[in-house]
């Protein structure tokens, strides 16, 4: 078995960006349980926001459906078994469904150029959830998407400081 890249955590490190909840989803239709994992829950509750649902539309477009029915649906914990299914039988490529925790960077300091000095980070995060063909894809997704909030933080002060 292959082990999961170093430089890819170091990288996951460095665009502090970590893997909060991770679901694997051929398992989660073997439940024997009617309930599924509290993990899930949380997925169910998180895709009903609209971003969140257009994220996760973004990457597997045939999950429209069920997409549509979680925000629609006032009960839908009560059909998590049946989701976990679509998400199976939808997102055939995808094995992971995972929960991202991106730190969001603020206090930038550039100078009086416009160039970049340093941000802080800690105390705010932003939670994503992605799926995933396995746990390097995911890493590559949370870096990708870690990048972007930074890039878009960055311009974010920039503006703010009239320095674009």
């Amino acid at each position: 078995m292959k082990k999961f890249p170093k430089n890819l955590l170091n990288d996951m490190y460095d665009n502090n960006v970590r893997f909060d909840k991770i679901m694997h989803i051929p398992t989660l239709i073997c439940s024997i349980s009617e309930r599924v994992s509290d993990e899930f829950q949380d997925f169910l509750g998180d895709a009903y926001q609209e971003k969140q649902s257009a994220d996760i539309l973004a990457q597997c477009p045939t999950l429209e459906r069920t997409l549509k029915e979680i925000r629609e649906n006032d009960d839908i914990e009560d059909f998590a078994g049946e989701v976990a299914q679509d998400l199976y039988r939808e997102c055939g490529d995808f094995e992971f469904l995972i929960n991202i925790e991106i730190a969001i960077p603020y206090n930038f300091k550039f100078s009086e150029e416009g160039k970049y000095f340093s941000n802080s980070l800690g105390g705010i995060y932003q939670m994503q959830w992605i799926l995933a063909k396995d746990m390097v894809n995911a890493a590559e997704i949370a870096i990708e998407r870690a990048t972007a909030l930074w890039e878009k933080e960055c311009e974010k002060a920039k503006r703010e400081k009239g320095l674009v």
